[in-house]
């Protein structure tokens, strides 16, 4: 989904709100990292050191998220991409697979982004952002809560879908296939070395199929 630069916007809000300066935002390349990723760095750009850094944190979150609510309830700009909701829908259909989501979003933030367009009962379990500030963490945590709600997951039964290279070394850090899709800021070149490339979702046969090889 795009958020119309909302969810930029509130990040650089809510770091204003707690620092009250300057700070080199609008340069900082975010796609793939954590929130709180995103966060630390651009304050260490700033010269704040670590330990400064992660008492900050919990200020600059709770204002984030409260800031990416305001904007999400007039979500002008805020668009769905083609054939995601289809997929999904299409997915939730199928038995013995299960739905997860795993994202460097804080839970909160997740929350809001999925509400928009009222999809957030299609995730039964996830990991995100407050799980860890490393994306690479978050996979095992996903698949820890998705075998203690009952579902029988293991990295080799696992496909991970993401749009930047980060998704794809997530995956590969642990074992799991994945899909990389490029509507994000990364071509198809770019993420070439996923297990699959589809250059959208608008096509959910072919989505579809990529799946089905992936999960073997």
């Amino acid at each position: 989904m795009l958020s119309g630069g909302a969810g930029r916007r509130a990040l650089g809000e809510a770091i204003h709100a707690v620092v009250s300066e300057p700070l080199p935002f609008e340069s900082y390349p975010m796609a793939g990292k954590t929130d709180p990723a995103i966060i630390r760095g651009i304050l260490e750009m700033g010269g704040y050191d670590h330990n400064r850094v992660t008492a900050l944190l919990p200020k600059i979150i709770d204002h984030y998220a409260r800031r990416l609510a305001d904007l999400a309830a007039t979500p002008c700009g805020w668009t769905l991409l083609p054939g995601v909701r289809d997929l999904l829908d299409r997915l939730a259909g199928e038995p013995g697979l299960a739905l997860g989501l795993v994202t460097g979003n804080i839970k909160q933030g997740a929350a809001t982004k999925l509400g928009v367009f009222g999809l957030g009962h299609r995730f039964s379990v996830g990991a995100f952002g407050d799980d860890s500030e490393d994306r690479n963490d978050l996979p095992p945590v996903a698949l820890k809560r998705a075998r203690e709600a009952g579902l029988p997951v293991a990295p080799g039964s696992t496909v991970i879908v993401g749009d930047t290279p980060a998704d794809i070394a997530c995956a590969r850090a642990h074992g799991i296939r994945v899909l990389a899709v490029a509507t994000g800021p990364y071509s198809v070149e770019c993420l070439s070395h996923a297990d699959e490339v589809l250059a959208n979702l608008a096509n959910g046969d072919a989505a579809v199929t990529c799946l089905q090889r992936l999960l073997g």
